[in-house]
């Protein structure tokens, strides 16, 4: 940093500079070196950033920094730098920002140079302003038109509502008050969901043990309806055994009494037998 060594700097205490490693940055602002000077300046492969400003640096010295490979930053401000000089320029693939104020180079140099160097800013760029003011005027004036067009919608509102305003305020309380009962009504009919809604689920609840009772007695029923049916069959089997011995008695007499008369029959047959010998 030498901007503030002013007189006692010249151009040959920069071969000096060489003898330090990894030099980044070199200040030389308002300093009294010339173009010679940056013939040492041109031999450091670490720098990066560079102020210039307001030194007697001119198109000639320049040449001097198109071999710097790392070159980022330079500052020219103030110098009797023009469009030539730039040209030196065009081989830095690194160089991001270049100040050029207070110098004789013109929008053409500064287009040419960004041609060749797209990523570069070079400030002032008048042109790139320029485009930038230009963007700002037409967002601007789209911005205006939309407004105007705004005011004017709500400027032919103004005039149609402004003489009704009693009117409308009336039917605006109107319709708050339906608004109002309406709403009312629907808290109202919530409310009676939400019962129904309790009462429907108290209900499937009840319908839900309900069926699970009568499960039960279905499964008791059917067990009595099976038993039933046994003793109905075991009955019926009875009442056949009992017709059927009522029955026997019958016929067990009356054959009792046929036996009985053909004992008969048969004795008097042998009297007869007898009384015929």
């Amino acid at each position: 940093d030498f901007q503030f060594a002013v007189k006692e700097l010249n151009d040959a205490h920069l071969q000096y500079v060489l003898a330090l490693k990894n030099v980044t940055v070199v200040r030389l602002k308002k300093t009294p070196i010339t173009d010679a000077g940056l013939v040492h300046l041109g031999k450091l492969p670490t720098l990066q950033r560079l102020y210039l400003e307001e030194t007697a640096i001119s198109d000639a010295g320049l040449k001097h920094l198109a071999s710097l490979p790392k070159l980022q930053f330079l500052n020219l401000y103030g110098t009797e730098v023009t469009d030539a000089g730039l040209q030196h320029l065009k081989g830095l693939a690194f160089l991001s920002k270049l100040f050029v104020g207070k110098t004789k180079v013109t929008e053409t140099g500064i287009a040419e140079l960004k041609k060749a160097a797209p990523k570069l800013r070079v400030i002032p760029d008048r042109a790139e302003q320029r485009r930038r003011a230009q963007l700002v005027v037409d967002v601007a004036t789209k911005l205006l038109a939309k407004a105007d067009e705004k005011f004017s919608a709500a400027e032919k509102e103004f005039k149609e509502l402004s003489p009704r305003q009693g009117e409308l305020k009336k039917a605006a309380d109107t319709a708050k008050k339906q608004a109002d009962e309406a709403r009312g009504k629907a808290d109202k009919l919530k409310k009676q969901l939400e019962e129904a809604n309790q009462a429907a689920k108290a209900a499937e609840l009840a319908a839900a043990e309900a069926k699970k009772k009568a499960e039960e007695v279905k499964k008791q029923f059917d067990g009595a309806q099976s038993q039933a049916d046994a003793t109905r069959a075991k009955s019926e089997q009875a009442n056949k055994i009992h017709k059927r011995s009522t029955n026997v008695q019958k016929l067990r007499d009356l054959a009792k009494r046929i036996l009985e008369a053909s004992r008969l029959g048969l004795a008097s047959a042998r009297r007869q037998r007898q009384a015929a010998e």
